[in-house]
């Protein structure tokens, strides 16, 4: 017989940003600017979904957990999070508490190991509402992986665009000393049965 599972939901804070916190529209990453800003912090609680992950879809919230053992390989190196990981339900963000920062990247001089082939590109950040549902899996280990859908071109109404998410600290694990360790993957999806636009 399995162990019940007790969903643990947690109080803590989140760095909201506004329009305030990019005054010109832009910011540089991997500098120092890049990490010093003001956030427009907030109290939230984010629910744990363990126990219900099949409830959450990627094209209805814009995220889905998945288990799957033969991830166990790629993501072996993977501690579980001190700073777990926060995605929000996409029907609860509207497309206005988003805004767009141009996101320039440092400059590395010859450097071929770079994150993008662009000098620039926009990125979006959210502003703070109440009403925002935020989900996390607790004790998430290396073999349950999360899908967090970026963007889909699919305007439909009811189809989850993207998926806002942020790193969140937990109030019972201050006292642990590891650092949060993942790997990130992105992918493109094309369907045979829709348009590029």
């Amino acid at each position: 017989m399995a162990d019940k599972v007790f969903p643990r939901p947690v109080d803590t804070t989140l760095h909201y940003c506004s329009s305030d916190t990019y005054p010109q529209g832009e910011i540089t990453l991997g500098t120092l600017g890049s990490f010093i800003r003001e956030y427009d912090v907030k109290p939230v609680t984010i629910h744990d979904v363990r126990g219900q992950e099949d409830r959450f879809t990627l094209d209805t919230h814009g995220f889905q957990f998945v288990h799957h053992e033969k991830t166990v390989e790629i993501l072996k190196q993977v501690r579980s999070p001190v700073d777990p990981l926060a995605v929000a339900d996409a029907r609860s963000f509207p497309d206005e508490d988003l805004f767009e920062v141009v996101a320039r990247a440092a400059d590395l001089g010859d450097n071929q190991y770079t994150t993008t082939a662009e000098t620039q590109f926009p990125v979006l950040y959210g502003k703070y509402r109440p009403g925002h549902k935020w989900y996390y899996l607790s004790d998430m280990n290396p073999n349950e992986v999360l899908f967090i859908k970026c963007y889909d071109s699919q305007d439909d109404g009811t189809t989850a665009r993207r998926c806002p998410h942020s790193a969140f600290v937990d109030p019972r694990t201050q006292d642990v000393a590891d650092v949060r360790e993942s790997i990130e993957l992105r992918g493109l999806v094309f369907y045979g049965n829709g348009s590029l636009d």
